[in-house]
């Protein structure tokens, strides 16, 4: 076990005005912060051409945050085996499923990762399984750490600073919030995991065969706004995300359990339950929720079919999934278009309109379509 390769102090050469390691820092200031800043990187190991690369970026203020996220100590391939019983291409694998680069060298959040790992196959847990839900949650976190940093930015930056500046408050902020943050999304998959729990189901068949269910019965629909894309030609890129994340908001406040939300997608989302009628009130009260937010706003339209579907990995797929998303293509502004089949299991819950036959892309022959509403 090393450390990163510290550099002393004294060994470290004072860099020039015309070092390109310098180059960007236009006053006597800058200069003065940015050699603070390469002292300190360059005491920490970091070699001069991974400074340069982040000089040429941008990334400068970002490497003392990096350093403390990737971890300080190296290890050989041989302490990994050694600890774990993994290799390098084992770890690059659900990396790479993850999301992630391979390994460039081996730290100790790399070993960490890697004894996690050996637990989970030494208990029975298939490669292939742990490697398909690596895939699902590295999708997820890529997103939420998106969105952290875009957060972090807004936060930390401040007029008139320099890159030391920038460089010692997000070092400390991680610091001081990454436990934080860690707490808060192991919460939240204790709740999600609640949630999945609701939905599924151990009965006689899968206690005889030692096998859950594949496909299943579930209803889901899909929801859109209606002239998003022309609207991205008229107005700023702002207003577009504050259009579709007003869109996600409103589909978590109100689309509770048991509809869970599959995903979104820019301009449309994705649902699924278990039951008809939550998932059909959630669709109605999210066109209204939408409709609420004023003709500056798109319109929701939304389509919802009930069949058997099968789960994999982060999405659906089956005929029903299909079958609602061409409904959804096929409503008009404001509408919740769906089967007669769905309203023959709803009972006299809600209104129906006469079913009407209508050619849908994608499915073979006419199928029978019903506006429902409250």
């Amino acid at each position: 076990m090393t450390e990163q390769g510290a550099v002393p102090a004294q060994s470290i050469p004072r860099l020039r005005n015309d070092d390109p390691l310098l180059a960007g820092a236009e006053t006597e200031a800058e200069r003065r912060a940015r050699r603070r800043l390469l002292r300190e990187l360059l005491g920490e190991g970091v070699p001069r051409e991974e400074l340069l690369e982040a000089v040429e970026s941008d990334r400068l203020a970002l490497i003392l945050t990096d350093l403390t996220l990737r971890g300080t100590r190296r290890y050989s391939d041989a302490t990994l085996t050694r600890r774990t019983g993994l290799t390098r291409p084992q770890v690059d694998e659900f990396r790479r499923a993850a999301g992630l680069s391979p390994v460039q060298e081996i730290t100790n959040a790399d070993l960490a990762a890697a004894t996690a790992l050996a637990r989970l196959l030494d208990a029975g847990v298939p490669a292939e399984d742990i490697v398909e839900v690596a895939r699902v949650t590295g999708q997820g976190l890529s997103s939420i750490a998106r969105a952290m940093t875009r957060v972090a930015s807004r936060l930390l930056v401040q007029a008139g600073d320099t890159e030391l500046d920038v460089s010692r408050r997000y070092a400390q902020a991680i610091e001081v919030f990454f436990p934080v943050i860690t707490a808060l999304g192991i919460y939240q998959l204790r709740g999600h995991l609640r949630a999945a729990l609701q939905q599924e189901a151990v009965g006689r068949a899968e206690r005889e065969t030692g096998a859950v269910r594949g496909a299943r019965d579930i209803c889901v629909a899909f929801a859109d706004l209606v002239g998003f894309t022309r609207l991205g030609n008229r107005v700023h890129a702002d207003e577009i995300g504050r259009v579709a994340g007003r869109l996600v908001t409103l589909t978590y406040e109100l689309c509770p359990p048991p509809v869970s939300v599959v995903k979104t997608i820019g301009d449309a989302v994705m649902l699924v339950s278990p039951e008809p009628i939550p998932l059909v009130e959630a669709l109605i009260r999210l066109v209204d929720a939408v409709d609420a937010e004023g003709e500056d706003f798109p319109q929701l339209r939304a389509g919802v079919a009930c069949g058997p579907a099968v789960e994999i990995g982060a999405d659906w797929f089956g005929h029903a999934v299909n079958l609602a998303s061409r409904l959804t293509a096929a409503a008009r502004p404001g509408w919740v278009m769906a089967t007669p089949e769905l309203r023959d299991r709803t009972g006299e819950e809600y209104r129906w309109s006469r079913a009407l036959p209508r050619h849908l892309k994608g499915v073979r022959g006419p199928v029978l379509t019903v506006r429902v509403r409250r």
